[in-house]
């Protein structure tokens, strides 16, 4: 039989990697599918994503597996044999966005990275730690670059009164419903004018 064991941070960003760790067990099995299974509510059926061999002495490997949205993965011997358990990542979606001052707006182009993101909108928050608060500044539509990109330019009045501790934060509403990160705090509150917590 096969061991799979994840990273205890199952959270990572679209294209991060995901670290697996894969043990053969006393019957020295060198030959093994990862097999992953993207699907946004996980049945869409596991498909092979790599086949390695275990080269060390104790049949012990590591794999670094790439997601762009939430993944369940497992492990079988090539030829035959029960399958090790599942594990799951949350993949969430990767931004990168600049903050400039424009004609009197604050401007942001921004792009995401993650399967879909380019059908879906995008808004952007202030984040108040000394209030314990957070309001939305901006929210439109990801323009599609590819099947796993999107671009959008987020426009906002500039902010007043900035605390050291205050900073910005984009997501995805309603991401989680396209197989894009796990409802947390900042997911069942991403598209409200405004929240507190």
């Amino acid at each position: 039989s096969v061991r799979l064991t994840a990273s205890p941070r199952r959270d990572r960003l679209a294209g991060d990697k995901l670290p697996l760790r894969i043990a053969t067990g006393r019957d020295f099995i060198r030959r093994v599918v990862v097999e992953a299974d993207e699907s946004p509510r996980g049945r869409g059926g596991f498909r092979p994503l790599a086949t390695l061999t275990a080269t060390a002495a104790d049949g012990r490997l590591r794999y670094d597996a790439k997601a762009l949205a939430n993944v369940r993965l497992r492990v079988r011997p090539l030829d035959g044999g029960p399958r090790s358990r599942t594990v799951t990542y949350f993949v969430y979606p990767k931004f990168r966005y600049t903050v400039r001052q424009q004609g009197g707006q604050v401007v942001v182009p921004l792009t995401a990275r993650g399967r879909g993101v380019g059908d879906l909108d995008v808004a952007m928050y202030v984040i108040r730690p000394g209030s314990r608060s957070g309001r939305r500044l901006d929210r439109t539509p990801l323009e599609r670059t590819g099947p796993a990109g999107g671009a959008a330019t987020l426009r906002f009045a500039p902010l007043k009164n900035v605390q050291a501790a205050d900073y910005l934060v984009a997501c995805v509403p309603g991401a989680e419903d396209h197989g894009l990160g796990r409802r947390d705090f900042l997911a069942v509150r991403c598209g409200r004018a405004s929240f507190r917590y």
